[in-house]
């Protein structure tokens, strides 16, 4: 398994798997665009793009709260807005979930 450290609006700095990595850019980027023009077709493709890479990641806590993050990112995106509350929940439970995910302590 490859590592790689990652820092994104959905990470935390620290080593994960090299595909949790590939999943985690393309799901921040779709969070980004979101909060660029929550109105772009950008939002909409960017979405598809996380979607497929999260359907590469192992079943599991992380693979199902960046699904949700990704359709609520979407849900975002057809409301016109650039947040919700359901997005910022969805949001810090993606980070717990990677935070779980991470290589032991100690």
């Amino acid at each position: 398994m490859t590592t790689t450290s990652t820092r994104s609006a959905v990470s935390i700095t620290g080593s994960v798997p090299a595909e949790l990595a590939t999943a985690l850019r393309s799901v921040s980027s779709a969070l980004a665009l979101l909060r660029r023009d929550p109105r772009a077709p950008d939002v909409v493709e960017a979405v598809r793009r996380g979607q497929a890479t999260v359907d590469q990641l192992a079943p599991g806590v992380t693979a199902v709260v960046l699904r949700r993050l990704l359709a609520s990112i979407e849900e975002c995106h057809r409301q016109g807005v650039t947040t919700s509350i359901r997005l910022g929940a969805r949001t810090r439970a993606a980070r717990y979930a990677i935070r779980l995910e991470g290589p032991p302590h100690g």
